[in-house]
């Protein structure tokens, strides 16, 4: 998913029709505080495909 966002956003000039994705190191911090942090609720906004890995 993530290849596919950055060859849509390469190729797409409309900005309403790009991804927006987050880049894969703010998705691994994001991961990460969460991870430490664990908090009991997560609101996601708008980071697309998302990278939440630590499975808790």
């Amino acid at each position: 998913m993530d290849r596919k966002g950055l060859v849509n956003d390469y190729n797409e000039t409309v900005k309403e029709n790009k991804y927006l994705n987050i880049t894969k190191d703010t998705g691994s911090f994001l991961d990460m505080m969460v991870c430490i942090i664990k908090p009991s609720k997560v609101l996601e906004v708008g980071t697309s495909d998302g990278y939440l890995q630590c499975g808790w």
